[in-house]
């Protein structure tokens, strides 16, 4: 089996997802005067947050031609890990995204219907039928 993860969001707060995370910010800012949260996900956890870092071009090893891995060269602080890593801090400093989140808080909040996006996978959408959230999923935002 493959499992992935995807923006998941509630159709109602958004009724379209936003293709780029830099789009997130205003959307926050919309949906606050509500009371509500644009997105979370558990951000300290790679798997949630890896996709971001990649997007933009980071890497864990480079490849080589041979199919083999070089150790030695890492992707981690290149450009496109950095300017991933930095929405990030963005989207934390300007308080779109609360300092700490958990896997716990992303799932509850976004099962009552408080925060619009969230990033996750198939295993959450039985929750959310139970739960009676319109919800549609899409790919990642790019960076």
């Amino acid at each position: 089996a493959v499992e992935s993860i995807g923006l998941i969001y509630n159709k109602d707060l958004v009724p379209e997802p936003p293709t780029a995370f830099e789009d997130i910010p205003a959307i926050h800012k919309q949906l606050a005067e509500d009371g509500k949260r644009a997105i979370l996900w558990d951000y300290n956890n790679t798997y949630f947050t890896w996709p971001m870092i990649a997007a933009a071009g980071g890497y864990i090893f480079a490849q080589n031609e041979d199919g083999s891995y070089d150790v030695k060269d890492t992707g981690v602080n290149n450009e496109g890990a950095m300017k991933g890593a930095n929405m990030l801090t963005t989207l934390i400093e300007e308080g779109v995204m609360p300092r700490g989140a958990d896997y716990s808080a992303m799932e509850s909040s976004f099962n009552k219907g408080e925060t619009a996006m969230m990033i996750n996978g198939p295993w959450a959408w039985g929750n959310l039928e139970k739960s009676d959230i319109d919800f549609g999923v899409a790919k990642l935002p790019t960076v």
